[in-house]
């Protein structure tokens, strides 16, 4: 299956990477944010594997209601 990778005018939708664990963590520690989305804050560390343990996950098809599947 391959790798999540939607391109549109704008914005590009992929899988989270490593290098973009600096932009992630300021989305994910920002209290108003997580109100809104009903989930708790992360710090640097939790955010970094959030991501690590994302890399190894495969998505379905865009617009389909496919399962999450892990990689290995």
């Amino acid at each position: 299956m391959d790798r999540l990778d939607i391109q549109t005018k704008q914005p590009k939708i992929r899988q989270l990477e490593l290098s973009d664990l600096s932009d992630f963590h300021i989305y994910r520690s920002n209290q108003e944010v997580t109100n809104i989305k009903i989930s708790d804050v992360m710090t640097i560390e939790q955010s970094q594997e959030f991501i690590k343990d994302n890399l190894t996950k495969h998505f379905g098809k865009a617009g389909g209601m496919g399962t999450i599947r892990n990689g290995k």
